[in-house]
């Protein structure tokens, strides 16, 4: 995959001990994704991102990691130096698509997760952005995204999850979070579902996944009021 991507306008890409996945109909501009992942960087996907002047320029660029970027960083400079000096990136959805938008982001050992359909809004929105509190603070419209990714990544995964809640509740709690990805109308009830399944209570000594779906209940419920 490494010798598709050198096709691409992408000089000097993971030439030095960095490792870049799959790319896909990305980094086509000049300087696009100069030096990404140099140095030890690790870079896992890119797919229609990165497609303007220095859009990915220096990102994962010693030591960084990005591990998915989709639809995202198209604009000039948009995610330059993002993850530069062992910072790290979880991913890029349909975000961070205007001037310099998310340039630094995740800068010299910044850990950011999910951005999602946020830091679109305006030049430099999510400049220098450090933290995932960092990025909500900035655009408040990446908190409910990346807090479902995280739910469904503590769904997923194996860990003291998968021994506080049975396995048919987490299959059914799956589905709801799954159709609440796709369908942003219904994140209020799929996450009231998802909170009776599991039998979350709001109290101390609840689990990750009940805590970070009443994170986003009160979220959602914020917003409510706000429309009112």
């Amino acid at each position: 995959s490494l010798m598709a991507a050198m096709e691409c306008p992408c000089t000097k890409m993971a030439v030095a001990y960095g490792h870049v996945g799959d790319v896909v109909s990305s980094c086509n501009g000049k300087e696009a994704c100069a030096n990404l992942a140099e140095a030890g960087g690790v870079v896992r996907k890119l797919e229609f991102s990165c497609n303007d002047h220095a859009a990915c320029l220096r990102m994962a660029f010693e030591g960084g990691t990005v591990e998915e970027v989709e639809h995202s960083c198209n604009n000039d400079e948009a995610c330059v130096d993002m993850a530069n000096v062992e910072g790290f990136v979880e991913r890029l959805v349909h975000s961070c698509n205007n001037e310099i938008s998310c340039a630094g982001m995740a800068f010299e050992e910044g850990r950011v997760g999910t951005v999602k359909e946020c830091c679109n809004a305006g030049a430099e929105i999510c400049l220098g952005v450090n933290s995932d509190a960092d990025l909500f603070g900035r655009d408040p419209t990446c908190e409910i995204p990346s807090l479902m990714e995280k739910a469904l990544q503590l769904v997923n995964e194996d860990g003291p999850t998968k021994e506080e809640h049975s396995q048919a509740v987490l299959c059914n709690v799956r589905t709801l979070l799954e159709i609440a990805l796709v369908d942003v109308q219904v994140v209020a009830y799929t996450v009231d579902r998802a909170l009776s399944q599991l039998g979350c209570s709001a109290t101390p000594g609840d689990s990750d996944l009940c805590v970070t779906l009443l994170e986003i209940k009160h979220l959602v419920m914020d917003e409510v009021k706000d429309e009112l």
